[in-house]
């Protein structure tokens, strides 16, 4: 099983290689590769072929949103393939509750000031809302919001790539999202 994780991140980490559009930010693909190989002690060996790839989605969505602050409708056939595998290969149920609870808001925030949150953002938030669930996805945006305030006052921007920086919080909430949710709930009632 070890061959075909090494086997499967090469190919992973490679392909999505030349995504990478400035060779100044190899820190990126160095923290990429990092969390690649760590991500066996996470994640199960049956589900290991599934995270890999959303792994490496979350690592392109990541980079596409950092640099370009754009995504296209390209994007979503990658997701709807993510989506079909979550449900009928790993035989996971998806959220209706999670898409409603993050979709709905977003797109009203949306709809009101287009300056905000950009329609990509919705998307996701309803997608990641539909397959992570309440809990998890509430600890991917509290990791999101706080990592993206971090960045904002580091590079002093006052526009922030909120996709890119929700996709760190999705990772953080796919492998440990009900871990963290349990500590938050015993911490607040005691």
């Amino acid at each position: 099983m070890e061959f075909f994780f090494w086997i499967g991140s090469w190919i992973s980490i490679h392909s999505f290689k030349q995504i990478s559009l400035k060779k100044k930010d190899l820190w990126i693909d160095v923290v990429f590769v990092l969390i690649t190989f760590l991500q066996c002690l996470f994640v199960s060996k049956t589900t290991w072929w599934f995270s890999q790839a959303f792994l490496t989605f979350l690592y392109a969505l990541f980079l596409k949103d950092f640099y370009t602050y754009y995504l296209s409708w390209k994007w979503c056939i990658p997701s709807f393939a993510l989506i079909l595998l979550w449900m009928f290969v790993l035989d996971k149920p998806l959220s209706l509750w999670g898409a409603l609870l993050y979709g709905i808001p977003s797109t009203g925030i949306h709809l009101w000031h287009k300056d905000w949150i950009g329609i990509a953002d919705v998307f996701y938030l309803y997608y990641f809302g539909a397959v992570l669930g309440i809990e998890r996805m509430m600890v991917a945006c509290f990791t999101a919001v706080l990592t993206a305030i971090i960045f904002s006052f580091i590079s002093k921007k006052k526009m922030v790539p909120f996709l890119s920086f929700l996709s760190i919080g999705i990772l953080i909430s796919y492998w440990k999202g009900y871990t963290i949710w349990t500590m938050i709930q015993t911490f607040f009632y005691r």
